[in-house]
C-alpha cells in the first residue's frame, strides 16, 4: 500500500497540473503570510497612513477644502479615498498583465517574494512623510504601495485553490459528492483561518502601536501654546494632558510614534513572511506554451478569460457581486476611520483602540460562523453566511442615518462609534473568508492567478467606486451621514446578485472550461512529443473528472 502511494506521489511530483500533495506545514506557511501582510490592511493603512495623510491634508486646506490633483474640490478626509480610487484605476492594467503570470512556469512563489519585499520597502518610506514634505507626495506613495500590496495578494490568494485541490483527502476521494463536500469544508477552513490570522496579526500589531504611542507621546513636548497663536478658534486639540489647540505642522505629538510604527509595520510583514517563503511550495498550474513570452501570454490569457465569461457565467456573476458588496464594505471601513479622526476628534491612541475592537470582533465573528458552518452545513453554507452578514452590513448605514445617533453635541458619540466598529468587524472577516473560499472553488483549474487578479480589484481595502461616490455625495448634501447612507445601495445590489449564484453549477462550469490557449497547444506539431503528451494527459484527467461527476 505504501509502495503504491509512494509511486503515485512520485508521479504527482512531476505532474505540472497536480503537483505535490498539500502538507500541513505548507498550510501553516500560507496562514502566516496573512498574519504578516494583513497588518497593512487592518492597521497600517486605516490607523497610521489614513491618520497621517488626513491630518497633513487638513493642515493645508483652504476654507476647509483641498484640490485633489489640482482641480477636484474635496474635503481633507476625502484625500485618502480619492488616492485609493486613483490607485485602482492605475492598477487595473497592471493586474491584467501580472494576474495570469502566477499560473504558468515557476513564477508564483518568486513573485510573491518580490512583491512582498517591494511593499515593505514602500511602507518604510512613509517614515520620511512629515512636514514640510507636501501631503500629495504621501498620496503618491500610498498609490504605489497599494499597487504592490494588491499584486502580492494576487500571488498569495492564487495558492488557495491548489492547496485545497491537492489536500490528500480531497485528491484521493473518488466519490464526486463527497469530494465537493470535502472541498467546501477544507476550503472554508483554510480561507477563514487565514482571514482570522490576518485580523489577529492586525490586532497584536495595533496593541504594539498603542504601547509605542504611549511611550513616545506621554506628554506634550513642544508646547502647544507656541504652536497655535489663536487657541480660542483652533479646531485642533492636543490629545495630551494640556487639552489646548495646536498645529500639527510643528507639534510632533503623534507623528514620531506614527513614523516608528510604520517602520515596525514593514519589519513585521517581512519578518513573519520568511516562514511563508520557506514553507510554501512553488506550485505550477501549467507550463508556458512554446514560443510564448510570459507577459504577452498573461495579457492574452486575461483577454481570453474576459471573452469566455459566457462559458463561466456563475463565476462571472459571483465576481461582479463580490466587487459591488466589498466596495461598499471597504468604503465603510475607511469612512469609519477618517470620520473618527477628522470629525469626532479621536486621538491616534483612541483610533488604535477603535481598530483593535474591529480586529478582535472580526476574529470572534469569523470563528462563530466557521463553527456554525461545521455544525449545521446545510443551513450555514458559504453563500448563506455571506448573505447573512451582508444583511447586517446593510443595516449599519441606516443606523448612522437614523435620528438621534452619533449626536455630535452629546457625550456618548464615541461610545456609539465603538459599537459600530464592533458591529462592522463581526461580519467583515466572515464575508472575506467565505467569499474567498467560494471563488477558489469556482476558479477553473490552471487559471487560479488570473481569477484572483479579478478578485483583488476590490479585495481588502481596495475600492474603485465607493471612495469616489461617498465624499461627492457628502459634499453635495453638506452632511457626511448622507455619504455613508448611499453606500447601502452597494450592499443591496451585491446581495441581490449573490442570490442568483449557484455554486454547484459554477463548479461544474469550471471543470468543463477549456481555455483557448489549451486548444491552440493541442494543435502543436507531433514532433514536440513532451508538450503533446502533457496535453493528452490534461485532457484525459479532465475527462475522467467529468465522468466521475456525471456518475
Amino acid at each position: 500500500m505504501s509502495h503504491g502511494h509512494g509511486h503515485d506521489n512520485g508521479k504527482e511530483e512531476d505532474d505540472p497540473e497536480l503537483g505535490p500533495l498539500t502538507e500541513q506545514k505548507e498550510i501553516y506557511g500560507w496562514w502566516i503570510f496573512d498574519f504578516a501582510s494583513s497588518t497593512f490592511v487592518y492597521s497600517v493603512l486605516p490607523f497610521l497612513i489614513v491618520g497621517l495623510l488626513t491630518s497633513m491634508a487638513d493642515e493645508v486646506a483652504e476654507g476647509g477644502h483641498i484640490y485633489f490633483l489640482g482641480f477636484i474640490k474635496a474635503e481633507p478626509e476625502s484625500f485618502v479615498p480619492y488616492c485609493i480610487t486613483l490607485s485602482v484605476i492605475i492598477q487595473t492594467p497592471i493586474f491584467v498583465c501580472v494576474g495570469a503570470v502566477a499560473d504558468v512556469g515557476g513564477y508564483r512563489r518568486k513573485l510573491l517574494i518580490i512583491t512582498s519585499i517591494a511593499s515593505c520597502a514602500l511602507i518604510s518610506l512613509f517614515f520620511f512623510i512629515i512636514y514640510p514634505v507636501p501631503y500629495w507626495l504621501g498620496g503618491a506613495l500610498l498609490i504605489a504601495c497599494n499597487i504592490t500590496v494588491g499584486c502580492a495578494s494576487i500571488f498569495y490568494n492564487s495558492f488557495l485553490p491548489l492547496l485545497v485541490k491537492n489536500y490528500p483527502k480531497i485528491r484521493n476521494e473518488k466519490d464526486p459528492v463527497k469530494k465537493k463536500e470535502y472541498s467546501e469544508r477544507v476550503g472554508n477552513r483554510i480561507s477563514s483561518v487565514g482571514i482570522n490570522a490576518g485580523f489577529a496579526g492586525g490586532a497584536l500589531f495595533l496593541i504594539l502601536n498603542i504601547v509605542i504611542f504611549l511611550i513616545m507621546n506621554g506628554q506634550c513636548t513642544t508646547g502647544c501654546h507656541a504652536c497655535t497663536p489663536d487657541l480660542e478658534r483652533s479646531e485642533h486639540f492636543c490629545p495630551k494632558s494640556c487639552g489646548t489647540g495646536y498645529d500639527t505642522r510643528t507639534c510632533d505629538h503623534d507623528y514620531w510614534g506614527s513614523r516608528v510604527n510604520l517602520i515596525l509595520g514593514s519589519l513585521w510583514w517581512l519578518g513573519f513572511s520568511l516562514f511563508t517563503f520557506a514553507w510554501l511550495k512553488n506550485r505550477v498550474s501549467h507550463p508556458l506554451p512554446p514560443g510564448d513570452h510570459i507577459l504577452t501570454h498573461s495579457a492574452k490569457k486575461m483577454y481570453q478569460l474576459a471573452k469566455d465569461c459566457r462559458k463561466l457565467p456563475t463565476a462571472t456573476r459571483f465576481i461582479f457581486a463580490y466587487w459591488i458588496y466589498t466596495d461598499g464594505m471597504n468604503t465603510l471601513f475607511l469612512a469609519c476611520m477618517e470620520y473618527s479622526i477628522s470629525r469626532l476628534k479621536f486621538s491616534f491612541t483612541e483610533s488604535g483602540v477603535l481598530t483593535v475592537f474591529i480586529n478582535l470582533s472580526a476574529v470572534a465573528g469569523n470563528f462563530t460562523f466557521l463553527f456554525l458552518s461545521k455544525k449545521y452545513p446545510t443551513i450555514f453554507h458559504s453563500k448563506a453566511i455571506v448573505m447573512i452578514n451582508l444583511a447586517m452590513f446593510a443595516c449599519m448605514p441606516l443606523f448612522v442615518r437614523a435620528p438621534g445617533t452619533l449626536d455630535m453635541t452629546g457625550s456618548t458619540y464615541k461610545g456609539q462609534w465603538y459599537f459600530i466598529s464592533c458591529w462592522y468587524g463581526f461580519g467583515f472577516a466572515s464575508i472575506q473568508g467565505f467569499s474567498r473560499g467560494i471563488l477558489s472553488r469556482l476558479a477553473p483549474p490552471g487559471s487560479e492567478g488570473a481569477f484572483f487578479s479579478f478578485f483583488e480589484f476590490t479585495n481588502k481595502l481596495t475600492s474603485p467606486l465607493g471612495p469616489l461616490i461617498m465624499p461627492s455625495v457628502a459634499l453635495m448634501a453638506g452632511d457626511w451621514k448622507w455619504g455613508v447612507f448611499v453606500i447601502v445601495t452597494f450592499l443591496i445590489v451585491g446581495f441581490l446578485l449573490l442570490l442568483t449564484v449557484d455554486e454547484s453549477k459554477g463548479i461544474q462550469e469550471a471543470i468543463n472550461y477549456v481555455p483557448q490557449h489549451n486548444l491552440e497547444m493541442s494543435l502543436v506539431p507531433t514532433h514536440d512529443a513532451e508538450s503533446s503528451h502533457m496535453m493528452r494527459h490534461e485532457y484525459e484527467s479532465e475527462d475522467e473528472d467529468i465522468n466521475l461527476r456525471s456518475h
